[in-house]
């Protein structure tokens, strides 16, 4: 090989290496009600890229609650994580991977402080449905749908779903307000005026999913490459253990009364 030749052939290498992979970018949202309280989501999308050797960066859209799912249909961000449902994924395009092993769908309830006698001696669906106590419920919720094929009472809160919170700790409107044992111990902190029942867990099969905007189709693939991954190898275990492990512990979730509801299609 002539020197001129060689010096090429050099040059073409040189350059394939130098050559970066290209990373994927995915818009999510940073909802205003539960800032700080994704990191769950944040860090099982890192592990899960890096796992199969794909550059990930993240983009941090600040939006309300209310806001994320118009933003998601519009391109405005391209990733959400929602509790599954049909229109859900009728609307949105879903990769179909349980993401907390159904904690969401184990609900736990949100009670004036010192009520919780109003809750005691429940054994089954039919002796809570002869209390007649009303839930409270985010507007459109799937949840609303739960409670309404179990023939158990509830309301939806219209506008800002967090008066809930205030509405039951007055008995205003709502007897209780159900929340994912993912999530209730971190709310309980902020609402002094309420406190967890002790005794039940509502328990439906849901999940939480990762939802693609439509104009981000393009991205589906790697996407659903990495939460295989985390499926297959133990990632999604771990991670649920990590971040809620703890809080199955201090709910004494093994010996609560398990109540299994019906799912809606």
């Amino acid at each position: 090989m002539g020197q001129l030749a060689f010096q090429l052939v050099l040059i073409a290498i040189l350059s394939v290496g130098s050559i970066s992979v290209q990373s994927t970018e995915f818009s999510i949202p940073e909802l205003s009600e539960h800032r700080g309280r994704d990191s769950f989501y944040i860090e099982l999308l890192e592990k899960s890229f890096s796992g199969v050797g794909e550059p990930l960066t993240l983009k941090k859209v600040p939006i309300p609650q209310l806001r994320a799912t118009y933003l998601l249909e519009r391109g405005g961000v391209d990733l959400l994580w929602m509790l599954e449902s049909r229109q859900r994924n009728e609307q949105f395009i879903p990769i179909k991977i349980g993401l907390t092993n159904g904690l969401i769908g184990k609900r736990v309830f949100l009670i004036k402080k010192g009520d919780s006698a109003r809750f005691s001696g429940v054994d089954s669906l039919a002796s809570f449905q002869q209390l007649k106590l009303v839930a409270g419920m985010g507007k459109n919720w799937f949840d609303a749908k739960v409670w309404r094929k179990n023939e158990l009472l509830y309301r939806e809160q219209v506008g800002d779903w967090q008066a809930i919170y205030g509405k039951v700790a007055a008995n205003r409107e709502y007897d209780y307000f159900p929340r994912g044992v993912n999530e209730v111990l971190s709310e309980a902190a902020l609402y002094p005026d309420l406190e967890i029942e002790p005794s039940l867990v509502f328990e439906y099969e849901r999940d939480f999913l990762f939802y693609l905007s439509p104009l981000s189709a393009h991205k589906y693939s790697v996407l659903e490459k990495a939460l295989i991954y985390a499926d297959e190898t133990g990632l999604i275990d771990a991670l649920v253990k990590k971040y809620w492990g703890e809080d199955l512990d201090k709910l004494n979730y093994e010996k609560r009364e398990k109540i299994l509801l019906v799912t809606p299609k």
